[in-house]
């Protein structure tokens, strides 16, 4: 079993304008500026994983709104969730 560490901001990353459609202002402004972090442990092609796919629509399978937001999304909406051992991170519009 792999413990792990708090995560602490290590940087900033820069936003780009998106390609047409696969984005919207909530997950990448251009020039906005959004914090980096690391974590522990290390994650590599090494690191095992399980995939799931799950609903974060009203009355989907994934059992209520996200944990991240709060809210729930249309399954149109590309939202990834990864459960980390710091927590749970989730990213729209991948």
């Amino acid at each position: 079993m792999v413990e792990a560490d708090t995560c602490k901001p290590s940087g900033n990353l820069r936003g780009k304008k998106p390609p047409p459609g696969q984005c919207n202002d909530n997950c990448c402004e251009d020039g906005k500026f959004y914090t980096t972090y690391k974590c522990s442990p290390h994650v590599s092609s090494h690191t095992k994983a399980n995939l799931t796919i799950n609903s974060f629509a009203a009355g989907g399978d994934g059992g209520g709104p996200s944990e991240c937001d709060n809210h729930y999304h249309s399954d149109d909406e590309p939202v990834v969730a990864l459960f980390l051992p710091g927590g749970l991170t989730t990213k729209r519009g991948v």
